[in-house]
């Protein structure tokens, strides 16, 4: 369970369904989350503060049982997932009302994004909050993911951040790939098709 502020209802870290008239609350009550997570090494510096940030759980916000280190990196693939299916509703970009999703790399179908259908297209992702000099080999990585996770699909998506793309350094994506540009301040998004 991610983990609430006093007063409010705790957000499953199991797969569900995103549509239009739920993405906007899901988004907000994740960021509200996240909202009460501290600064508790703003203080500290040297050995302490790494130890701190690399060892100590933060006791709160979606993760409270991992290290700041661990859980900033899941959230912020989190909301490269949820902002990403949110451009996506609202852009129509896909031929799909809604998207099942699963947050916190705890995955048990295989992806991050999947959708479906009535005249049963499919839809499957992947999404990771990278570094701009990890992500032609992320890239690589989560691209055969997508391909061991389902054999015959219409559409495979990489959702990144958008800040990771390099520039000039983009090669051209495989037949029915898109890799989506997410940035998670303005809820923007880019779309590249292969």
């Amino acid at each position: 369970m991610l983990a609430q502020p006093v007063g409010q209802r705790a957000m499953d870290t199991q797969p569900y369904t995103l549509s239009s008239g739920n993405i906007d609350t899901t988004i907000e009550r994740y960021t509200g989350s996240i909202a009460c997570l501290s600064a508790r090494a703003s203080a500290l510096t040297g050995l302490a503060l790494l130890s701190t940030l690399g060892r100590t759980p933060v006791g709160a916000g979606p993760y409270p049982h991992l290290t700041l280190l661990e859980a900033a990196n899941r959230i912020m693939s989190d909301l490269v997932i949820l902002h990403g299916v949110r451009w996506l509703l609202a852009h129509s970009a896909f031929p799909f009302d809604c998207y099942r999703v699963e947050l916190g790399g705890e995955r048990t179908r295989g992806c991050d994004v999947s959708a479906s259908n009535a005249r049963g297209a499919r839809l499957v992702g992947q999404a990771e909050a990278l570094a701009p000099a990890s992500f032609r080999a992320r890239k690589r990585t989560l691209l055969r993911r997508l391909w061991r996770s389902a054999a015959s699909v219409e559409f495979r998506i990489l959702l990144v951040n958008y800040d990771a793309i390099a520039e000039g350094r983009l090669r051209a994506l495989p037949a029915h790939h898109w890799l989506l540009g997410v940035d998670i301040d303005d809820g923007t998004a880019s779309v590249i098709r292969g």
